[in-house]
């Protein structure tokens, strides 16, 4: 049995310390795919003896990298949340949208989502896994997707007559 375990959301992970018999809540906009990475850095840092609240509040105040979750407030009262960065892996990817699924609003929420151009021999594969995926999603968690690029247009005709998902290929 593991002295640490975790649950995590989309927006928040909870560390439970078994050896000690304590829980702590970390809030935090990254994604799933990246909370195991929290908890590792969690678990030495707990080893090295420093005080969980500074191990929280550092977490907490860690600039998050551009185009990974970061959230935009607009004027209007949207919010845009961008995870465009080095999405090239389709596992990520949709870990990403889970957490989209998962982040607390009453708004709409639209996703778009871009070609992974760095998959080769994969490409196909991995994008109509994706739609696949997005497809059985509850329109009432994400009211719309957008796929832009040529690897998910390859998918274009298998999808048209869903109503959430749109799939759009642009020459420049």
């Amino acid at each position: 049995s593991s002295d640490i375990v975790y649950a995590s959301l989309s927006t928040k992970v909870t560390i439970l310390d078994c050896k000690n018999d304590k829980n702590y809540i970390v809030n935090i906009l990254y994604h799933e795919g990246f909370h195991h990475c929290l908890v590792a850095a969690f678990t030495v840092a707990l080893f090295f003896k420093i005080q969980p609240k500074m191990i929280i509040d550092t977490i907490e105040s860690f600039k998050k990298i551009a185009g990974r979750f970061s959230v935009h407030h607009l004027k209007s009262g949207g919010m845009i949340i961008n995870d465009a960065y080095n999405a090239v892996n389709p596992i990520v990817m949709l870990k990403s949208v889970q957490a989209f699924v998962e982040f607390p609003t009453y708004k709409k929420k639209i996703v778009v989502l871009g070609d992974m151009f760095d998959l080769g021999s994969l490409s196909e594969k991995a994008h109509a896994m994706i739609l696949e995926a997005v497809s059985h999603i509850d329109p009432q968690s994400i009211e719309k997707f957008f796929f832009c690029g040529e690897n998910f247009a390859m998918h274009k005709k298998q999808y048209e007559n869903e109503n959430k998902i749109f799939i759009a290929h642009f020459d420049f």
